[in-house]
């Protein structure tokens, strides 16, 4: 009741996918009771179990098989062939190829095709931990909570059991980002790759959008002549539906940001190239408006482009980062430079500006310190010579 009558008209649809997979935990733990016998104790007892392992059924896994395009050739198939019979796209034989963290259900398909055991060819990711995080089990409070609220509403119990339970604790974590000499960096490394992921970065790098507002960019978003770009959308991959569009998730995340000269002269080029793209394809091409495209004119899938910029990082001998901290590196460096945290928020589509000095906070005491120094530098008694006159 609660997905059908609240959720689908209320939240944007990666929320949703969010609550839908939370939603086998709950009932397997909570749902046997009638939901006004649910009390508190209940709460608790399903918060430990969360952080038990068996709680954790979202693990990711890395292929171990040794020059896996060899291995699947000498068992006789082609990329195109495994991935069918698989029934996943081209796009994992690529990923188990270069040793991507797969989804439990997709390293099981691979492993099924092959006739093997899955812990025979991947391993669990070895980053990832083995229990929920505190992080994960307050989206699951959060969840409970709103759906007793609305049962309140609905009069269908009395109270909110969630409210005589303390939200579990997060401790908060600095956000990871690059200095300035990391990002110059990675730009001036950018040079000799495809086009397509050259543009991607390097907006990413200038803009602080999101990777799902990116994928989402049209050309009808771009205003040259002003030099702006408008973020409206965004785009999401859902599991048996494929990539779509959805609207952003408040209404502050709908803003328009300025860009500088060399952004969009660059845009002007990879335009010219797309379209260059687009006369080779011929009638193959898909036409959807979209900046960032697959071959044929397709929305790109959004993790297509984490999965490239991650094999940069590693071949390019850089520190391991995801691609979510060039949006961080974007807000730090603009701390650095002076920019008010009001305007930082408006161009990170942040409805709050408590959520920017909530996340970047060490940056921001950075900040905050080397303007006590600059005025104690001005200030300081003993730049100054007396001019008291004496008698």
């Amino acid at each position: 009741m609660f997905y059908k009558d609240c959720c689908k008209n209320n939240v944007c649809e990666s929320t949703l996918i969010g609550y839908k997979a939370k939603e086998k935990h709950i009932v397997e733990r909570l749902w046997h009771l009638s939901l006004e016998k649910i009390q508190p104790h209940h709460l608790l007892e399903f918060y430990e179990y969360l952080r038990t392992d068996a709680g954790r059924d979202d693990m990711r896994y890395i292929c171990i098989i040794p020059d896996f395009k060899s291995f699947a050739n000498s068992n006789g198939f082609t990329q195109k062939s495994l991935c069918e019979k698989a029934g996943v796209s081209q796009s994992i034989f690529t990923s188990c190829n270069s040793g991507r963290k797969l989804r439990k259900a997709t390293a099981e398909k691979i492993a099924e095709a092959l006739d093997m055991k899955l812990n025979d060819a991947f391993i669990t990711d070895p980053e990832q931990k083995a229990t929920l995080s505190d992080s994960s089990i307050l989206h699951y409070h959060r969840l409970l909570s709103d759906m007793f609220e609305r049962a309140v509403k609905w009069q269908i119990i009395r109270e909110n059991p969630c409210k005589c339970v303390d939200a579990p604790r997060v401790k908060r974590k600095e956000a990871d980002y690059l200095n300035e000499h990391k990002a110059t960096e990675i730009l001036n490394a950018l040079a000799d790759v495809p086009f397509k992921y050259r543009m991607a970065i390097t907006l990413l790098i200038y803009s602080g959008m999101r990777r799902g507002e990116l994928c989402g960019l049209e050309w009808s978003d771009i205003d040259f002549e002003y030099m702006t770009i408008d973020i409206n959308k965004a785009s999401l991959y859902l599991t048996g539906v494929g990539t779509i569009q959805t609207d952003l998730k408040t209404d502050g995340s709908h803003r328009v940001i300025e860009m500088n000269s060399y952004v969009m002269d660059m845009l002007k080029s990879y335009k010219q190239w797309q379209d260059n793209e687009r006369a080779e394809m011929g009638d193959k091409w898909e036409e959807h408006n979209k900046i960032f495209t697959q071959r044929d004119g397709k929305p790109i899938h959004p993790s297509t482009i984490s999965s490239w910029y991650y094999s940069f990082i590693r071949e390019n001998g850089f520190k391991e980062s995801h691609l979510h901290s060039l949006r961080h590196t974007n807000a730090t460096l603009l701390i650095a430079s002076g920019v008010n945290v009001r305007t930082i928020a408006s161009r990170l589509g942040h409805s709050q500006v408590s959520t920017t000095t909530n996340l970047y906070s060490h940056p921001l005491r950075t900040a905050d310190e080397r303007a006590a120094d600059a005025l104690g530098d001005i200030l300081n008694p003993s730049n100054y010579k007396s001019d008291k006159k004496t008698e």
